[in-house]
């Protein structure tokens, strides 16, 4: 496989979430979330997968439908996983050779679907599995849909609309317009910062270790705005410390 379709984006919170090692995930909350993940993504995985090779070969006969499924599944998801480097974005283990097991890469990818099903839907599950799955066809059906897609309408005429014209102008203004004032409480203060920097097209990364007994960790959260160090929280949860490197982020960018 020469290319393969991008790697549908999520947000900070769910990567940090999957990208953190169950190992050292020691508030039940945070590893139960990631288990649900990994187990809708499981389902979501195989039904796309089925799907996929039942529109390009609707009478493909049961038996074949399934041995290429798990063919799919035994062969396949290790090779996406080291294409998109998913297993160089783990965090916290300390021998990193555990991630070549197949139970670990497994529930690496599934958790990433799970999450993808979650914030985007199945529509573009089927768009992203189907283009691994299948790189040659052009557009995989949706279940359901027997009618051809529509063909392709040029939006340029959209553009020379004074409608569009106002849309792309408030666009603009929402943009340029200043952060609040105010930092916002530590509720909110999370999602005030992720919104304004990806307004402004800034790229945020979080760094979290976890040191101390597992029944009473001390979370260490740092985070770093287009690669600078812009804030770093300490707390008894890794939410608890994320939304304190947040705030101080915050302050540190727009608090003046």
């Amino acid at each position: 496989m020469n290319h393969i379709p991008p790697l549908p984006a999520l947000d900070a919170d769910t990567q940090l979430e999957i990208y953190t090692h169950r190992s050292i995930r020691y508030t039940p909350d945070g590893q139960e979330s990631v288990d649900r993940l990994a187990e809708l993504g499981s389902s979501v995985l195989s039904m796309a997968v089925v799907h996929t090779l039942f529109s390009k070969q609707p009478k493909l006969p049961a038996e074949e439908l399934k041995e290429k499924h798990n063919e799919i599944l035994i062969t396949k998801v290790p090779e996406w996983v080291s294409l998109y480097g998913m297993k160089s974005k783990v965090r916290g283990v300390a021998d990193r050779s555990i991630l070549d097991r197949p139970e670990e890469y497994n529930f690496l990818f599934n958790s990433y679907v799970g999450a993808v099903y979650d914030q985007k839907g199945f529509p573009s599950i089927i768009q992203w599995i189907g283009r691994l799955v299948d790189p040659e066809a052009p557009t995989i059906p949706l279940p359901g849909d027997g009618a051809s897609p529509p063909p392709y309408t040029s939006n340029s005429s959209l553009h020379s609309s004074p409608a569009a014209t106002t849309s792309t102008t408030l666009s603009s203004a929402t943009l340029d317009s200043p952060p609040p004032q105010n930092v916002p409480s530590s509720m909110t203060v999370l999602a005030t910062f992720n919104q304004t920097c990806a307004q402004r097209g800034m790229t945020i990364n979080w760094d979290a270790t976890a040191d101390g007994p597992s029944h009473q960790p001390r979370w260490v959260v740092r985070c770093l705005v287009n690669g600078v160090l812009r804030g770093t929280g300490v707390g008894r949860n890794q939410k608890v410390a994320k939304e304190e490197a947040a705030k101080q982020a915050y302050q540190s960018l727009w608090g003046h």
